[in-house]
């Protein structure tokens, strides 16, 4: 019975975490990209 929840459960909970994953790395990616806009500014300012 128990086994059977589990398993009905499993498919959802691994797309929860998938969904949670994808969108943690897209956040991360978001900020990399911003830290790098901002890095490449100051490397710019700086060379001038």
């Amino acid at each position: 019975m128990l086994r059977k929840m589990i398993l009905a459960v499993q498919p959802v909970r691994r797309r929860i975490i998938l969904l949670a994953f994808l969108v943690s790395l897209e956040k991360q990616k978001f900020r990399n990209e911003m830290t790098f806009r901002r890095g490449l500014l100051i490397f710019s300012h700086q060379t001038t």
